[in-house]
């Protein structure tokens, strides 16, 4: 177990590009390889194995750079601009044959136009992407069709209670679980914002701010500030190693 402060978060957004250029770095790399180091009868269902593992990687990479900058207030158009780039891209590096990689943005519900961000006040939040894919390879040594969807997403779940320290002096003790579309994830950075009258107060180290991560995206947060204990109202902004934001609002049970 470790204990943790968390500072707020001043990063820029992911750069696409760079997403786009380590997929591109994949595929060049893995063509090269091959070429230097196997005749030329056998390189191409070897190659093609590879080529599409490439191709899922960058596909991902793409959605989570996109959902990263969408998160903080970009453009949800960014996501189509960016897999037509990357589709581009990605027919160009096939070279024993027609490639040919298609997209479709999910709007089955929740999802519209690819994106599902839901930051409630009811202790849940939801940052996520998602795409479907068809990628048609034909050539001379093989041909394939695959389809695979890719989804990307944060989510967090935050319950806390309150208790009275004395006059007009409340400790405030939250629980917060974060993961992704796999598994449990760790936090890059934790806000924590508490209400007091209609302004949202962000806790630091002079309300004693406490946080302790059990290094399995689980985390405990305490803090005290000069409120009424009853329906303490706390936000809590969750950026991810991959720089997704999502954000989970909850009222406080008063113990």
């Amino acid at each position: 177990m470790r204990l943790q402060t968390f500072s707020r978060h001043n990063s820029g957004q992911v750069l696409i590009a760079a997403a786009l250029a380590i997929a591109l770095i994949i595929c060049s790399a893995t063509m090269y390889v091959h070429e230097v180091a196997k005749p030329s009868g056998n390189v191409h269902r070897e190659f093609l194995s590879e080529f599409v593992l490439a191709v899922k990687h960058g596909s991902k990479n793409v959605l989570v750079s996109s959902l990263a900058n969408v998160s903080v207030g970009g453009e949800n158009s960014v996501l189509r601009a960016n897999l037509e780039r990357w589709c581009s891209l990605v027919e160009k590096q096939y070279v024993f044959g027609e490639c040919l990689l298609s997209f479709s943005l999910s709007n089955s519900s929740p999802y519209m136009n690819g994106f599902y961000i839901n930051w409630t006040n009811k202790g849940y939040g939801i940052s996520s992407a998602a795409a479907n894919f068809i990628l048609n390879i034909h050539g001379d040594e093989a041909t394939a069709e695959i389809s695979y969807q890719t989804v990307v997403s944060l989510r967090l779940v935050v319950n806390g209670t309150s208790e009275s320290l004395g006059p007009e002096r409340t400790r405030v003790n939250l629980t917060l679980q974060v993961s992704n579309e796999a598994a449990n994830t760790l936090a890059k950075n934790i806000t924590v914002y508490y209400r007091d009258g209609a302004t949202w107060v962000q806790a630091n180290s002079s309300n004693n701010l406490l946080v302790v991560d059990y290094g399995n995206g689980t985390y405990r947060i305490s803090f005290s500030a000069s409120i009424p204990p009853e329906n303490v109202r706390v936000s809590t902004r969750v950026f991810d190693t991959r720089e997704i934001l999502a954000v989970a609002n909850a009222t406080c049970s008063y113990v």
